[in-house]
């Protein structure tokens, strides 16, 4: 995606649903730096977890802000018990608390 396209999406989800009925924003990895949403945001569905644990704090930090408009934030995580791979996701999550 090109850097004019970003843009315009990020403003898009950005401003009140009322204005821009865009309510569902699809990010990699990519977006954990640099992209503020806390405007209309409070719910960060994660569907991959990072091994570094700052890349997650960085990612819920996007919506997890001082001029957060919602007064609480949700952090939402898929978990399967048969991945040994989750073991490190519930350890991540239980830090992050």
């Amino acid at each position: 995606m090109g850097d004019e396209s970003r843009e315009r999406l990020k403003a898009q989800f950005n401003v009140d649903a009322e204005e821009e009925p865009l309510r569902i924003l699809i990010a990699t990895d990519a977006a954990r730096e640099g992209v503020n949403l806390q405007n209309y945001c409070r719910h960060l569905i994660h569907f991959d977890i990072p091994w570094n644990p700052g890349k997650l704090e960085q990612r819920n930090g996007r919506i997890d802000r001082k001029l957060q408009r919602a007064p609480r934030v949700w952090y939402h995580y898929f978990v399967l018990e048969d991945r040994p791979e989750d073991r490190v996701m519930d350890v991540l999550v239980k830090k992050q608390r």
